[in-house]
């Protein structure tokens, strides 16, 4: 028997894509905005990263780069590097590609940001999105949250995600160790306390210096655990707040534009078995 819910989902699609089926992209070479002749490769290595990241998916197609190049090229287009809608329509015809992607590398103050364009070749309506991040270091993070977006977009499956952290910490195994550690100096602090206990309690020679030595050896055992302890959870708070900083953090998000119009479609979900309705923005 068929679930039936009244869905309102509030999603961000281009209107020529049916979710799940096959769609074909080409990719162009994106403009460097950075002002740094040192970042002139990003104009091909960001595009290529993306390319390999989109081609994982079986139902998303990607073009060769290089067809893309030799119509340029044939038909003196983007000559400025940056490939204009009406252009990007035109390229998409010529390779027969769905959609255009395009794109640029900028740096807003100490951060890297990647803006692209997706062109449907069709209508010429565009979808954008971006991401934000640290330093140039954390490329490969920014393309890869990028391209699982663009997926989500494309085909509906997978999940969008706003934000991954650059690098791992571990922040919560070294403050488990710190802890660990000072959960050892209790109990080390237990046997001193015990054994000191004893010593006072003593009456005959041979315990005193049993008791004292054992009482002697657990008090600098437990000093040296209480030091580790604190070095070791201050290292990890360290950590753990570096790693929630926005120095380790890539983030998403879309470009708007303003040519987006509104629909309410029937929605029907085979693997859930529901229906309902949906407000798609395209």
């Amino acid at each position: 028997m068929y679930k039936t819910s009244l869905l309102l989902l509030c999603l961000i699609a281009l209107p020529v894509l049916v979710r799940g089926e096959n769609v074909t992209i080409a990719i162009s070479d994106f403009e460097n905005n950075t002002g740094a002749f040192s970042h002139a490769a990003l104009e091909k290595s960001v595009p290529e990263m993306l390319k390999t990241e989109l081609s994982r998916f079986p139902n998303i197609t990607v073009l060769e780069r290089s067809k893309i190049q030799a119509v340029l090229q044939e038909h003196a287009l983007a000559q400025s590097g940056v490939i204009e809608t009406e252009q990007a329509q035109k390229v998409g015809e010529l390779v027969g590609a769905q959609l255009i992607l395009t794109g640029e590398i900028s740096k807003v103050g100490d951060r890297y940001r990647i803006d692209t364009h997706i062109v449907e070749v069709a209508s010429g309506k565009v979808f954008g999105d971006k991401v934000t991040g640290p330093d140039k270091n954390a490329m490969d993070a920014m393309v890869q949250l990028l391209a699982q977006n663009i997926i989500v977009n494309l085909t509906g499956e997978g999940k969008r995600q706003e934000k991954v952290y650059v690098n791992k910490f571990y922040a919560p195994w070294v403050l488990a160790a710190g802890a660990g550690t000072g959960i050892a100096a209790a109990f080390t602090h237990s046997s001193y306390r015990s054994n000191y206990d004893k010593y006072n309690d003593a009456t005959r020679l041979n315990e005193f210096d049993g008791h004292y030595d054992k009482a002697n050896r657990a008090f600098k055992t437990r000093n040296v655990l209480i030091g580790v302890s604190a070095g070791i959870l201050t290292a990890g708070a360290v950590m753990w707040i570096k790693s929630k900083s926005e120095s380790n953090q890539v983030l998403a998000g879309r470009t708007h534009h303003d040519n987006y119009q509104y629909a309410l479609l029937p929605f029907y979900d085979h693997q859930q078995q529901a229906v309902g309705i949906q407000l798609t923005i395209f």
